[in-house]
């Protein structure tokens, strides 16, 4: 699942927040049919992102603390801990015993390509266009300008050694589709 209960709670409570007013935990729990042991976590987390501000007391309660045109959903998976990743390969660090036996993969590297293509979508759609549903998500004529705004946010998924991101050749070359491995190549 790429985007986890965790995160969509999360656009829950931010829904609630986009009338700029402060909000207690228990109004937005009851209201997003959130359970409150994890509006709670997830209030630290946004709070922590600085997405949320969170004060205590009788005059206190959460409100936004940032700008949803500015923040994707990128940002906010990245808050959440999330990465979306499509498979285990596309993580930092990932060790695979294939590509160490046999050399390039030819699956990695389609499924980088893919990878970036969702990354470059969720950094496309603001967190004010999703939750107030503003325009078609699938619209890129907004998009960020991916490779400023995330530089490692796709170079880091597998491990610099297999990052076709940044060594095109890698995988047959830009946007050569990679030869395949047949096993006759020593």
């Amino acid at each position: 699942m790429i985007i986890t209960k965790e995160t969509d709670y999360a656009l829950r409570i931010l829904r609630v927040l986009l009338d700029g007013e402060k909000h207690s935990v228990a109004e937005m729990s009851e209201t997003e049919l959130i359970p409150t042991q994890f509006a709670y976590q997830i209030l630290r987390k946004l709070s922590a992102g600085n997405l949320v501000r969170v004060s205590r007391g009788a005059l206190g309660g959460c409100e936004l603390s940032c700008d949803l045109d500015a923040t994707s959903l990128y940002d906010l998976m990245g808050v959440m801990g999330e990465r979306g990743v499509l498979c285990a390969c596309m993580e930092p660090g990932f060790e695979c015993r294939w590509q160490d036996k046999h050399g390039r993969c030819a699956i990695h590297c389609q499924l980088a390509a893919l990878q970036r293509k969702q990354d470059e979508a969720f950094c496309a759609v603001s967190l004010r266009r999703l939750l107030t549903g503003g325009s078609d998500p699938q619209d890129t004529s907004e998009l960020y300008n991916f490779k400023r705004r995330y530089p490692y946010a796709v170079s880091n998924h597998g491990g610099a050694r297999r990052a076709a991101h940044e060594d095109p050749e890698f995988c047959g070359g830009g946007d050569q589709a990679p030869r395949v491995y047949d096993g006759s190549e020593q």
